[in-house]
């Protein structure tokens, strides 16, 4: 029975099967047990890497984002401002000047 078993693990490239308790089959578990630890340690190593890069480029795109917010806010300060000095007869003041206070 054994012979015929390990024909077939040969088939599909595996050694022959150890019988219970055995060794042989000890050995081989403990091999299978640390080639699938390599395995999921190098996935973990992969995931870790893949979050740094997505996290660093949320952050890229939250300071970018920032950035744009404070350039319109300062764009609105200046079109309120030229409102009302065009209402009240005062001189205008340049978005540029505003964003640079902000900042």
């Amino acid at each position: 029975m054994f012979k015929n078993l390990d024909k077939l693990a040969s088939t599909f490239g595996g050694g022959t099967f150890a019988r219970e308790g055995s060794p042989a089959e000890r050995t081989s578990k403990s091999v299978d047990v640390k080639k699938i630890h390599k395995m999921f340690k190098n996935a973990a190593k992969e995931n870790i890497k893949s979050f740094t890069v997505y996290v660093a480029e949320l952050k890229e795109l939250v300071a970018k984002l920032h950035y744009q917010k404070q350039l319109l806010v300062c764009q609105v300060l200046e079109l309120e401002a030229n409102k009302s000095a065009t209402e009240t007869g005062g001189s205008l003041v340049p978005w540029e000047f505003l964003f640079e206070q902000q900042r």
